[in-house]
């Protein structure tokens, strides 16, 4: 271990994720945030924007509620299910660590039951990318939680 790989150790924040089909658990230290796997996409011709993640939005506009571990396509031309994925990892993870945070967060995931039949097997590959892609220093899998 390089010097610099100590100080991001001793630095940098733990994040745990716990995925389960109907809940994702956010842990860092002692707080720790459940979300429902849930997106809400404002429906507009031009673009489609996140209007809220994990609960329903407060708002008259027109949404479509994107389940994202149910296993269901998703159909639009203007996001795919890898990007709303990528919006709900974003959002837990700034929520455990806030926006501004200097060093990038090292994150373990725990799967708490078998979500191979979303991601058809594939599951480790593409998570590591959309995490990596959220801003993750590292990305490592764990069969039991260990963060705490």
């Amino acid at each position: 271990m390089t010097i610099v790989e100590y100080i991001l150790n001793k630095l940098g924040t733990d994040i745990e994720i716990t995925l389960k089909s109907d809940l994702v658990i956010f842990r860092s230290g002692d707080a720790f945030e459940p979300i429902a796997p849930v997106v809400y996409l404002a429906q507009q011709e031009s673009e489609c924007r996140v209007l809220a993640v994990g609960y329903a939005p407060e708002s008259s506009e027109k949404f479509i509620r994107i389940n994202l571990f149910d296993g269901e396509g998703f159909n639009s031309e203007n996001f795919d299910k890898s990007a709303v994925l990528e919006k709900f990892f974003e959002y837990g993870i700034i929520k455990m660590m806030g926006r501004s945070a200097f060093i990038r967060p090292r994150v373990r995931l725990v799967f708490g039951e078998r979500i191979s039949k979303v991601f058809g097997g594939y599951e480790k590959m593409v998570l590591m990318r959309i995490i990596g892609n959220t801003g993750a220093r590292e990305v490592v899998f764990s069969p039991t939680p260990q963060v705490g």
